[in-house]
């Protein structure tokens, strides 16, 4: 027999209540258990029963990021950061050598992304086995040699 059966059979077949007896054997039951619970231990035991739901779908990976942390806490605790004594000097101001090396810097970059226009007019250097420098084509310059071929 196959659920489908079982499911048209089912439907044919009226609901009948329980016994008289069982039923309440079981409300007293219910009623008794209840009563000798102690109170305190109900309001107790409702946040552990939530932990539990939070916790169990994936105990290994909640045991898992504990002992990361733990990890990192003995990291901590076994070498603490020291404020740096460099940053806490009345001396921040920079050096006259660190200020023309700054200012170098930012010529050299400005020359290589061509930021600079007096970049443009100066030469490069030209030695024996370096060709002068050709002014960039137009960009048109590449489709009408290919059109034309």
């Amino acid at each position: 027999m196959n659920l489908d059966d079982l499911e048209k059979r089912m439907a044919y077949v009226a609901l009948r209540h329980p016994p008289e007896d069982l039923q309440r054997a079981v409300l007293d039951r219910a009623r008794t258990s209840h009563l000798h619970t102690a109170p305190h231990s109900a309001s107790v035991a409702a946040p552990a029963f939530r932990l539990r739901d939070l916790f169990w779908p994936a105990p290994k990976a909640w045991g898992a990021l504990a002992a990361a942390w733990v990890f990192i806490l003995v990291l901590n605790w076994l070498n603490p950061m020291e404020p740096a004594t460099e940053s806490l000097s009345p001396d921040t101001s920079a050096s006259s050598a660190d200020r023309e090396a700054l200012v170098l810097q930012r010529q050299f970059y400005a020359e290589l992304l061509d930021l600079n226009p007096r970049s443009s007019e100066r030469q490069a250097p030209k030695g024996p086995g370096r060709p002068a420098p050709q002014p960039p084509r137009p960009q048109g310059s590449l489709r009408s040699s290919t059109a034309a071929c």
